[in-house]
């Protein structure tokens, strides 16, 4: 696979929160379902400091909601989870970002109440004033966020690659079945392998 030049390319990371990755989570299901999110949390990191080098750059989504949950929208009547006392909500460890993943100086922070990055939150813009064709995706979780965010930057015609050992889903039947989408019908799945430059003296 020949994927697309990534010199204009901006790395994306979508939803990786305590909400997702903790066992107390919000979203974490109970029952242990946060580990496929949090097993992906290593390789996360190894991607974002690897694209840090390069000084290309970088977005962090988070979803968040207000206190009272009022921007919610029709979720709050679809998730029971966002119904529990601070889930998501602003300024709690719920909502925060992994500290590993703490923005550095010039890297956009979004604060988002939908499924999507590009919703309402000025995302466009910025991409296309940093010049930016191409986007490459990671986070949590595969099938809501993740795959929400590649459409909307599909039909923005943002060229588009997923790093699918990025990515993670309390439910992996649909982790898999969500990257078949993306790859069939948006853009290029890979490992970060494919992304990230190897270094000289690595093993074959």
């Amino acid at each position: 696979m020949t994927l697309p030049a990534l010199d204009r390319a901006a790395l994306i990371v979508v939803d990786v929160q305590r909400a997702f990755c903790d066992a107390d989570g919000s979203l974490a299901l109970g029952g242990g379902e946060h580990r496929h999110c949090a097993a992906a949390v290593p390789t996360v990191i190894r991607l974002l400091d690897a694209w840090r080098t390069t000084g290309r750059p970088v977005v962090l989504a988070r979803y968040v909601l207000a206190a009272d949950g009022g921007d919610a929208g029709l979720l709050a009547q679809r998730s029971s989870q966002l119904q529990v006392p601070g889930a998501l909500r602003a300024g709690t460890a719920d909502a925060a970002l992994l500290p590993e993943l703490a923005p550095r100086d010039g890297e956009l922070v979004i604060d988002k109440t939908r499924f999507s990055a590009f919703h309402a939150t000025g995302l466009e813009e910025h991409l296309a004033g940093l010049g930016v064709d191409t986007v490459v995706l990671c986070g949590f979780t595969t099938n809501v966020c993740v795959e929400s965010t590649a459409r909307d930057a599909f039909t923005r015609d943002l060229r588009l690659v997923v790093a699918a050992d990025a990515c993670a889903s309390t439910h992996p039947d649909l982790h898999d079945a969500s990257l078949r989408t993306i790859e069939l019908c948006m853009g290029d799945v890979v490992t970060i392998d494919a992304i990230v430059p190897q270094p000289a003296n690595a093993a074959p």
